[in-house]
């Protein structure tokens, strides 16, 4: 039998299911803000000409867009992204001889395709930019700066036409600002999140559509620039929040919360061995962002929330040595998060796919069914360069840490695996194989593993007693 392993005595069990994109589907230079997939894959964010200047893009399918900015040769970006592929960001403008930052709503969906980049209305203001949009809702959020030159954050509803933006209740005197935003459909309630800061310019995290419906302010600790960076509100459970604030020697600390109990919920996330977390965004389970390593670097992390974990995603991802993801900017559906990623040097945008595998039914004396696949919405949307790879499904009967010959690096996380089925991925990147389970299996707790050599893949340990 073919053997892909190598036992080792003491090695760390690294689990990389993290698929990042072909770098040719990467924004060259430049940033993924948001990637989303449902009907089809989506990304926003924006490319740097080679004057560096920027150029907002929405991709779709791997098909690029420019969308370009209200004056001719202006820069724009994408910053928020919506499941059909609507987007909304800033754009410039010239408005009395001077160029300036407006919010816009780009919309070319069947029927729509005429309206492309429309201008979002500031009654307060003519700079401005817009931060998030609903993910199947119809309104979005931002920050304006208003005529006395105080920054306001606001809100907009989108359909069935774009009306005036609305300002965000703000103390008087006070500013504010929009970073993260959430309307999950229009039967759920809008979220936004970010920051209000005092005339002395002490800065409060801040949640506008909390339990009264108005602004919260939330009692962070901290001497200041404490801000909230996301939410993972929807009609089901809206109430998760993440930030970051500066303790006493000026360091920024992560932080994740319940908006309906903020003070006995709080916690401080950890670092990843350096002195700052900066969060950007949250589900239920995890929180995602960027965090300074024992090297000084910054690094894309992800914590959970249940197992109060930190990792390093880099450590889960299969990037060559000159890659480093060095923050997440947004997460989405399936575990599909969008990063900040450096290359000798040079900054790109990028996002990824998680790999799971599965087992079922789980009887024994009876077939069961082993499954591999990409993460996602839509399992059709898989790069092509995961069709055709070798798949290899592996058991054990107890966790360990095993190497994957000629891969370093890789290892599996179960004692002295060994194969039970090879093959190569489908058109959707999947394999499943048919397994009859022997009679005698009854009551056996069986680790279940996969592994993709060519693209340094692995999955997570899949624990199973057959009945």
């Amino acid at each position: 039998m073919m053997n892909l392993f190598l036992p080792l005595l003491l090695a760390p069990a690294i689990q990389q299911d993290l698929f990042i994109q072909p770098p040719s589907e990467v924004v060259s230079p430049g940033r993924v803000m948001q990637h989303i997939e449902y009907d089809d894959a989506f990304s926003t964010g924006y490319e740097l000409d080679s004057q560096g200047r920027k150029l907002g893009m929405r991709s779709k399918n791997g098909t690029k867009l420019d969308l370009g900015a209200f004056v001719p040769g202006g820069e724009s970006a994408g910053l928020g992204l919506s499941a059909n592929g609507r987007v909304v960001g800033w754009a410039e403008d010239l408005v009395q001889g001077v160029q300036v930052r407006r919010p816009f709503f780009f919309d070319d969906q069947p029927g729509q395709e005429t309206n492309g980049l429309q201008l979002i209305d500031l009654p307060q203001a003519t700079e401005g930019w817009a931060t998030g949009i609903a993910t199947f809702g119809s309104t979005a959020a931002g920050t304006m700066r208003r005529a006395d030159g105080l920054l306001q954050a606001w809100s907009v509803d989108l359909w069935p036409v774009v009306s005036q933006a609305v300002p965000l209740s703000t103390p008087d005197g006070w500013e504010s600002e929009a970073f993260a935003m959430r309307q999950d459909d229009t039967a759920s309630a809008t979220l936004v999140g970010g920051l209000v800061r005092s005339p002395s310019g002490r800065e409060f995290a801040a949640v506008w559509g909390g339990p009264d419906g108005g602004l919260m302010i939330l009692p962070i600790p901290g001497t200041s620039k404490a801000r909230l960076t996301g939410l993972s509100g929807s009609k089901f459970s809206w109430d998760m929040a993440c930030g970051y604030f500066l303790d006493s020697a000026g360091i920024e600390q992560g932080f994740a919360l319940e908006l309906n109990d903020p003070v006995n919920s709080f916690v401080v996330l950890p670092t990843l061995g350096g002195s700052w977390t900066r969060p950007t965004c949250i589900s239920n389970q995890s929180v995602w962002g960027a965090s300074e390593d024992a090297q000084g670097r910054s690094r894309a992390f992800e914590f959970t929330l249940d197992g109060q974990a930190m990792e390093d995603l880099n450590d889960r991802a299969n990037t060559p040595p000159a890659v480093e993801l060095t923050q997440v900017t947004s997460s989405g559906f399936g575990f599909l998060n969008s990063y900040d990623v450096e290359e000798n040097g040079a900054n790109f945008g990028a996002y990824s796919r998680r790999v799971i595998m599965n087992a079922w039914p789980l009887d024994s004396g009876a077939p069961t069914n082993l499954r591999f696949s990409f993460s996602g919405a839509n399992p059709s949307l898989v790069e092509p360069a995961a069709q055709g790879s070798l798949i290899a499904f592996v058991f054990g009967l107890s966790p360990g840490s095993t190497s994957v010959l000629g891969i370093p690096g890789l290892f599996l996380d179960i004692a002295q695996p060994q194969i039970v089925a090879l093959g190569l991925t489908d058109s959707k990147g999947g394999f499943v194989h048919t397994l009859q389970v022997p009679a005698g299996a009854a009551g056996l707790k069986v680790l279940l593993q996969a592994v993709v050599p060519e693209h340094s893949l692995t999955t997570s340990v899949h624990t199973v007693t057959f009945q």
